[in-house]
């Protein structure tokens, strides 16, 4: 294969649908999970929730004590499958600001701008726009040129809005919080209703396996093996600044099986925040002091692999209404 991709989520369909483009080059994706393509809780914009704790769509993991938090473990939802975590979010369709994402670009990172990076996003994205009376009654407001209308990914306002919403808008709005006309068009801040990835039309979930990965399953240069669990990626023998994937091992059906990876092919790590650098850490590359007393080789002393990972919990507020 000439791109061995690990990891069957967002940004692997994805890689795996825009390298497939080329005939000439051949494509191996090796997911862990399963395809949930007639999966209701997936398909299913109502049945989302019960995706969470889903051994067979969430790897449920858990965090350590966090001492900032008086020891509390935290539960870390991660989608398991060919979509990843895109098949158990709750499908808020949304972007960070344009000047996050600047700010991102000034830390060192050339052509991270708010710009370009939105260029993609819509090219991503085909909205679907709610009819003007619906959108009027339930203060629903978007701009045109903010979103894609012909990209892959489905994405659209619920067609049953709660009625007690509306108060929410106008009570922040009565405390000074301003009504954000289009929060996908470069600025968050304020008051705004989110579009879903929902397909309007047929009122399913789009995720990134049916976005990216089902309209060109047919391609011959495309093989996705699922149920595929990389184990680690075997390096050459080298420098620690020149090491070079020679294998990559992967248990699938209670069997090891393993991939040889030829001169010149690429192997792509996309196995989220959470596996990656678990896996660049079996093959030996992070840092010695976690690695050595495991036993594992250590072919790439990078201590940052694995560490300072950012996230946020889910903070839900619950409330009651007089009858």
């Amino acid at each position: 294969y000439d791109y061995i991709i690990i990891g069957g989520g967002l940004s692997g369909m994805t890689l795996a649908n825009r390298l497939s483009e080329d005939p000439s080059k051949t494509i191996l994706v090796l997911e862990a999970g399963g395809f949930h393509s007639n999966d209701p809780i997936v398909a299913i914009p109502g049945l989302s929730g019960s995706a969470f704790g889903n051994a067979t769509l969430d790897w449920d993991f858990s965090t350590i004590p966090q001492p900032n938090s008086n020891n509390n473990t935290y539960t870390w939802h991660r989608g398991k499958g060919l979509g990843g975590s895109t098949l158990i979010n709750l499908m808020a369709w949304g972007r960070p600001a344009l000047p996050e994402i600047d700010a991102m670009g000034n830390l060192g990172n050339p052509g991270w701008t708010g710009e370009n990076l939105f260029k993609y996003m819509r090219k991503a994205e085909n909205f679907t726009k709610p009819p003007q009376a619906f959108a009027i009654e339930n203060n629903l407001t978007y701009i045109t040129a903010a979103h894609g209308n012909s990209g892959p990914l489905f994405s659209s306002f619920s067609n049953f809005i709660s009625a007690a919403q509306a108060p929410w808008l106008s009570v922040l709005n009565s405390l000074g919080v301003a009504h954000n006309q289009d929060a996908l068009s470069g600025s968050d801040v304020g008051v705004w209703m989110a579009p879903a990835t929902v397909n309007a039309q047929r009122q399913i979930r789009s995720d990134a396996a049916s976005a990216y990965y089902i309209p060109v399953s047919g391609r011959a240069n495309l093989v996705v093996e699922t149920g595929a669990e990389v184990l680690k990626i075997v390096l050459d023998s080298g420098s620690h600044e020149n090491v070079r994937a020679s294998q990559v091992q992967y248990i699938q059906g209670g069997q090891t099986l393993t991939v040889n990876v030829t001169e010149g092919a690429e192997v792509i790590l996309s196995a989220s925040a959470v596996k990656t650098p678990q896996l660049l850490e079996l093959s030996g590359i992070g840092d010695p002091d976690i690695l050595e007393p495991l036993g594992i080789d250590v072919k790439v002393n990078l201590p940052g692999v694995g560490a300072g990972v950012i996230d946020q919990v889910y903070l839900g507020v619950s409330y009651g209404v007089e009858p």
